[in-house]
């Protein structure tokens, strides 16, 4: 019983690491547009407008190894 619950336990870390990941890479992207207004209301209409094909290569790399994890723990 206590190893099953150590599995899941480094299973959820697992991916929570790569949550983590993924939102890093988001929040960079958000901050490389911080500051004047007109530049955050594009991220906001970019963000509005965002599917997978104009994420950067890293977030669409992120986002296949989260999918990966996904599918082996699930």
């Amino acid at each position: 019983m206590q190893k099953n619950s150590i599995e899941k336990l480094e299973t959820l870390t697992g991916l929570s690491a790569k949550i983590a990941l993924l939102v890093h890479e988001r929040q960079k992207e958000r901050g490389a547009t911080a500051g004047s207004d007109a530049r955050q209301k594009e991220y906001y209409d970019y963000l509005a407008s965002a599917s997978v094909e104009n994420f950067s290569p890293q977030i669409k790399e992120d986002i296949k190894h989260l999918d990966t994890f996904l599918t082996q723990i699930f």
